[in-house]
C-alpha cells in the first residue's frame, strides 16, 4: 500500500494517541508539570490501579462508572470530567457491552497540592457533569498538541492549560441550588453591588432563601472567602481604584467605600495591602 502523496513525498504521520514527557528539574516543573496526555476509545473497564501522579479524564461520549477509595462509586455520563489522585486505588470504564470516548491528562507538582488544599480538587467528589464538553475537549487537545510539538516553552504552556482546566472544572461544579437566584455567582454579584453600604448578612441570606450559615458555606465553597471578607475585598478594590485614579482625600475615600472612621480604614488597608493608603497612591498614581 502506498502512503506517499501524489508528488512522492511521504504522507504526514497522524498525531499519536498518547504522549508522555519527563518533567525538567526546574522550579516551574516542580510547581506544575503535565507528564502525559492522550485520547482513546474505551471498550473495557480498568480496575484496581494506582497512579503516582494526578490525572484528569474527560468522557465526551458514552456512560459508565468511576470507583475510588475516597469518593466511592459514581455514575459517569457524558459529558463528564473526573480527577484521579496519586496513591489512591481506582477503577473506571463504560457500562458492560458498551464503550465511551475519553481524553486524559497526567500532571504533578506542588501547585497541584495547593489547589487541592484550596478546594479545587476534592478526593471525595472527583467527578463533575459538564453542560458542554466542547471547551474542555479543546483544552485537552491543546495540551496534547503542546506535548507532541515540543515548541519553545511547551512545558510552561501545557502547565498553564492544566491550571486553566482545573479552575474551569471547579467553576463548572458550582451548581445553582433549587432556590431562585441562589447560585454562587448571583450571591456574589449581590454582595458586590451592595458592598459599599451596610450589609446585614442574615437578611441577605433570607433574601436567597437560606440561613446565614448556609450563605457562608456557599461563599467559602465558591469564592474561598466568607461573605464579610468578600465585601471587604470589594471595598478595598474600590478604594485602590480611587487612590490610583483620583485626587480625592483619603478620608473621603474611606467614607465612599463604607468606613465611617478613616483611621480604621487606614489600619485595615495597611493590614491587607502592606502599605498605607497614601503610600499606595504615591506608588500607583498616574498623572
Amino acid at each position: 500500500m502506498d502512503f506517499s502523496l501524489n508528488d512522492g513525498r511521504p504522507a504526514p504521520r497522524a498525531k499519536p494517541l498518547a504522549v508522555f514527557r519527563t518533567p525538567a528539574a526546574d522550579p516551574l516543573s516542580r510547581a506544575l508539570a503535565c507528564t502525559g496526555a492522550g485520547t482513546q476509545h474505551v471498550l473495557t473497564r480498568l480496575k484496581g490501579r494506582r497512579l503516582g501522579c494526578h490525572a484528569a479524564v474527560l468522557v465526551d461520549s458514552g456512560a459508565g462508572w468511576l470507583e475510588t477509595e475516597a469518593g466511592g462509586r459514581v455514575r459517569i455520563e457524558a459529558p463528564s470530567l473526573f480527577f484521579l489522585f496519586p496513591g489512591e486505588r481506582h477503577g473506571y470504564g463504560p457500562d458492560p457491552g458498551s464503550s465511551w470516548h475519553e481524553h486524559w491528562l497526567l500532571f504533578e507538582g506542588r501547585l497541584v497540592e495547593d489547589l487541592a488544599a484550596s478546594g479545587f480538587l476534592d478526593r471525595r467528589r472527583p467527578a463533575v457533569t459538564l453542560a458542554d464538553a466542547a471547551p474542555f475537549s479543546a483544552r485537552f487537545r491543546r495540551i496534547r498538541d503542546e506535548l507532541i510539538e515540543l515548541r519553545p516553552s511547551y512545558a510552561a504552556a501545557a502547565a498553564a492549560l492544566v491550571h486553566e482546566l482545573i479552575v474551569a472544572c471547579s467553576r463548572a461544579n458550582e451548581r445553582p441550588s433549587a432556590g431562585i437566584g441562589s447560585s454562587p455567582e448571583e450571591i456574589a454579584a449581590t454582595i458586590r453591588s451592595e458592598a459599599l453600604g451596610p450589609l446585614d448578612f442574615g437578611a441577605l441570606a433570607a433574601r436567597f432563601g437560606m440561613s446565614e450559615a448556609t450563605l457562608r458555606r456557599r461563599m467559602i465553597a465558591s469564592h474561598a472567602v466568607s461573605p464579610k471578607s468578600f465585601q471587604l475585598r470589594v471595598r478595598m478594590d474600590r478604594a485602590k481604584e480611587l487612590l490610583a485614579t483620583t485626587d480625592t482625600p483619603v478620608e473621603a475615600i474611606a467614607r465612599a467605600v463604607g468606613f465611617d472612621d478613616p483611621y480604621y480604614f487606614s489600619r485595615m488597608f495597611r493590614r491587607r495591602e502592606g502599605v498605607s493608603p497614601s503610600r499606595f497612591r504615591s506608588e500607583n498614581r498616574r498623572a
